[in-house]
């Protein structure tokens, strides 16, 4: 369980955009749109928006005191990082991890913020709603940009995508790739 600082693998750069994954296509659809899926699920997709390529790096997290109730831990942790490419600057985000029962995987939920300069977009921030899979040494993810909460030109900001990522004791890299409309 110690190894959980993996966790952040994946995402710190999960600009929820494009939470992770270098060669991995984003979905995509209407902004707004629920397709059905089965006939208990929906899925929510934004529009496609212009393909973004970025990474990420960043120290290891910082993991706080988990929380448990009979055994079952989640462990809250904080991260920040840079991103580089068609998203340049930086971010910090927070999240919690749930690991399994063998202790090497990890179920990952975060919130981003980027602080930066988007291609063909401009400056601002934007926020990104992310999940991912990780192990002590990398993950893959995918997120989503949080409709509302961007500022400057990346007010209107909306997207998702994916990204993979490694993880080491100095820390996380990785690649994303994702749409994103301004």
């Amino acid at each position: 369980m110690r190894n959980i600082g993996a966790v952040s693998i994946v995402t710190a750069a999960a600009l929820g955009l494009a939470a992770c994954s270098s060669s991995a296509a984003s979905p995509r659809s209407n902004a707004g749109a629920t397709t059905p899926t089965s006939t208990n699920a929906t899925t929510t997709t934004t529009a496609p928006g212009r393909l973004e390529h970025w990474t990420n790096s960043g120290p290891p997290l910082k993991i706080g005191a988990p929380f448990c109730d009979g055994g079952h831990c989640l462990y809250p942790f904080t991260e920040t990082g840079a991103f580089h490419g068609d998203l340049e600057g930086k971010h910090v985000s927070s999240g919690v991890a749930a690991v399994d029962a063998t202790g090497k995987k990890y179920a990952v939920s975060r919130t981003t913020v980027f602080i930066g300069t988007v291609k063909g977009c401009g400056s601002g921030t934007m926020v990104f709603l992310e999940g991912e899979t990780a192990s002590s040494t990398g993950g893959t993810g995918h997120g989503t940009i949080a409709p509302g909460f961007g500022t400057g030109a990346l007010r209107s900001a909306r997207g998702d995508g994916a990204g993979v990522g490694v993880a080491g004791s100095g820390g996380i890299t990785s690649k994303f790739t994702g749409h994103i409309t301004c």
